[in-house]
């Protein structure tokens, strides 16, 4: 079976995403398909990498929200489309050959008590990265295999 590195992302029940969040998903606030559970919503992306093709969001109850490149859009039948029924999804991804990674859990923190956790102050012993921490990550990451790298998608600005 062709297995793409595409990804099944979960999210916890009535979260309220940020902007960049939502922007992520193509506008919708973690809710796909007029909130059905049993509908995706069809987000576009070409700028998706090519080992990762797919990215579906589970918004837990709520429907979901796939975000695919106009070429996996093409191979699984969905050009055009703006909704499918999930079911549909899974047959036409089967039909293809792509099998989806186990399930990525993300977990977002409701936009309302984002302020209280920044407030938190933090221990003496926690510091945030800077420039003068490049030479000690640029170490860490030599010490990593290429397959590591490409699978930790590590982001350093949050």
């Amino acid at each position: 079976m062709d297995r793409p590195e595409a990804h099944w992302q979960g999210m916890a029940e009535n979260r309220v995403l940020s902007e960049r969040a939502t922007g992520h998903w193509g506008g919708v606030d973690g809710r796909g398909g007029d909130g059905r559970d049993d509908m995706v919503r069809i987000v576009i992306d070409d700028s998706r990498p090519p080992a990762r093709p797919l990215e579906l969001l589970d918004a837990v109850p709520g429907g979901c929200v796939v975000r695919l490149t106009t070429s996996l859009a093409d191979r699984l039948g969905l050009a055009g489309e703006t909704e499918v029924l999930l079911d549909s999804l899974r047959s036409a991804l089967a039909a293809a050959g792509i099998a989806l990674q186990d399930n990525d859990h993300l977990f977002f923190l409701p936009i309302a008590e984002q302020s209280v956790v920044r407030d938190e102050s933090t221990p003496s012993n926690v510091r945030q990265l800077t420039a003068d921490d490049a030479e000690a990550f640029t170490r860490f990451t030599e010490t990593a295999s290429p397959a590591e790298l490409g699978e930790a998608y590590v982001e350093l600005d949050h």
